[in-house]
């Protein structure tokens, strides 16, 4: 935000030509000598926001994502039954009209 600060500064005011890089190295020091203290706290205050609000997102979405997953440690039998499900949702074509038919 105080790059921004800065740029704005120096292209609000080259204006008028010579269009040099002297000139522009003189707007960005007189841009960099504008910023007050008032700036930067605004700045650092918008950051520590912005931080604090990505921590209380992440909180909340770890917690979401806690209560949701449920890992079965135990030996279970139901590893080898779940291949035959898809048998069940077979799709044949039909010859005269080319549409898919569910069975």
């Amino acid at each position: 935000m105080i790059w921004a600060q800065i740029k704005g500064y120096a292209a609000l005011k080259n204006t008028s030509p010579p269009f040099t890089a002297n000139k522009m190295l003189s707007l960005l020091q007189e841009a960099c000598d504008s910023v007050t203290s008032a700036n930067w706290e605004i700045v650092v205050l918008r950051t520590k926001n912005l931080i604090f609000a990505d921590w209380d997102r992440d909180i909340h979405i770890d917690a979401l994502i806690d209560n949701q997953i449920i890992i079965n440690i135990g030996d279970s039998t139901d590893d080898d039954e779940g291949d035959d499900d898809d048998a069940d949702h077979e799709i044949s074509i039909s010859a005269s009209d080319d549409e898919y038919v569910p069975s």
